[in-house]
């Protein structure tokens, strides 16, 4: 009677093995719950936890709208997905991903070559890489949450683009973008508690041409707010009405690599506050511009107050051609500008309560006043060169113009 039932258990026991094998095999060839491959309008009604090597989604189709009604996937695994493309060489367009939260994944949506894509209320919490998009034209991301991340959004090759009222808090890199930046906006979104808040990727040579970065907060970043390092041009983009409080290291930084071409960039209407280094007071600087030629830059209408080394940075040996700093408030830092560039028109700025309104040997290879300029004072027009108020006595005044050099630094208008 025992060696009957002993073959019957063995019996059992092979059939069960044969069974979870067939499901194994069916889930290595098939892992994603659902395969998305027809235009379709899905909404997914409950929460999923995601085990080992498997996907929620397969997006291989084009006009899917997946809307998740505010539901949860959770990986359980490093090796599961939330969403992927398909692997195949095609385009997709008008994805729609709605109303999502994503919780503890290595990598949890991955798509690529996907035109007018949408993520929209997607929020990713305790996650190393949840978000990575890549080659999209006309993607929107909006109202997204990036909670306690490595890396928040990550984008590679993105043109005509928005990023919108998101919130990066708690991430190391809040947006890291991996090569080109074209035609984009990220407009009010805030980057919070983090190392760097926008990051383009180092040892990569790439280019960032008409972006518009507006009405964001950079706050308690321990060492970058935008850092773009080795780029091999940046032109036409526009920094303005952002905020940076209470940064360690360098707040926007743009360092070209090799022959690099920095023209046509407006920084204006910007407010820094709190940039400050303790333990090294060369680090903390509001802004940083290197690049082997610098042209037809503007930083204007920015203020800046209580950076550890300066206010502003311009190059290292770099050739600069039309290029204004004017109408800023620069106050309390070790030096006000700084430039080892040549043919910078400084005026119409407030440097007040800095070491050095302008390094000294920033002034020999500058212009610290304006090109000669036509200007209205008590009603009657005058032709001139505007200069920068220092905070100190500045002599006497010749038809609104105060002609004693900064510091008793001779200088001679050219």
């Amino acid at each position: 009677m025992k060696i009957q039932n002993s073959r019957y258990i063995l019996s059992l026991m092979v059939f069960l093995s044969l069974i979870l094998c067939c499901i194994g095999a069916c889930s290595a060839d098939n892992p994603y719950i659902h395969e998305y491959d027809s235009e379709n309008n899905t909404v997914i009604n409950s929460s999923y936890n995601l085990t080992h090597g498997q996907g929620f989604g397969l997006i291989a189709s084009s006009n899917i709208t997946l809307d998740f009604e505010n539901n949860t996937l959770n990986s359980l695994n490093e090796f599961s997905k939330a969403l992927v493309s398909s692997n195949e060489d095609n385009n997709y367009t008008n994805i729609t991903i709605k109303n999502l939260v994503l919780t503890n994944f290595t990598e949890g949506i991955y798509l690529n070559y996907i035109d007018n894509l949408k993520l929209v209320n997607v929020k990713s919490i305790n996650s190393t890489n949840p978000i990575y998009i890549s080659n999209s034209d006309n993607l929107v991301v909006e109202n997204c949450e990036f909670i306690n991340c490595s890396t928040g959004l990550k984008i590679k090759n993105i043109s005509n683009s928005e990023i919108k009222n998101c919130l990066f808090n708690l991430s190391k890199y809040g947006l890291n973008n991996t090569l080109d930046l074209n035609n984009s906006v990220i407009d009010s979104c805030v980057f919070t508690n983090g190392v760097l808040g926008i990051m383009f990727e180092t040892n990569t040579i790439y280019n960032i041409t008409n972006n518009t970065f507006k009405n964001n907060k950079f706050i308690n970043n321990s060492e970058y707010s935008i850092y773009c390092d080795e780029f091999k041009e940046c032109e036409n983009n526009t920094l303005e009405n952002n905020e940076f409080i209470n940064c360690t290291y360098y707040t926007v930084v743009f360092i070209g690599t090799g022959d690099s071409y920095f023209n046509h960039n407006d920084i204006k209407n910007n407010k820094f506050m709190n940039i400050y280094n303790l333990e090294n007071s060369w680090n903390g600087c509001a802004i940083k511009v290197e690049s082997t030629t610098i042209e037809n830059m503007a930083i204007t209408n920015n203020t800046i107050n209580n950076c550890s080394d300066c206010g502003m940075y311009i190059c290292e040996e770099c050739i600069g051609t039309n290029n204004t700093i004017s109408q800023n408030t620069i106050s309390n830092c070790r030096d006000g500008i700084s430039l080892e560039t040549t043919g910078v028109h400084i005026y119409l700025n407030n440097l007040q309560n800095n070491r050095y309104a302008i390094s000294p040997y920033s002034v020999s290879s500058n212009y610290p006043h304006s090109p000669i300029m036509t200007f209205a004072y008590n009603g009657k027009s005058y032709t001139g060169r505007l200069g920068n108020y220092y905070g100190e006595d500045l002599g006497d005044s010749n038809n609104g113009i105060y002609v004693k050099p900064q510091g008793g630094i001779g200088v001679v208008p050219r």
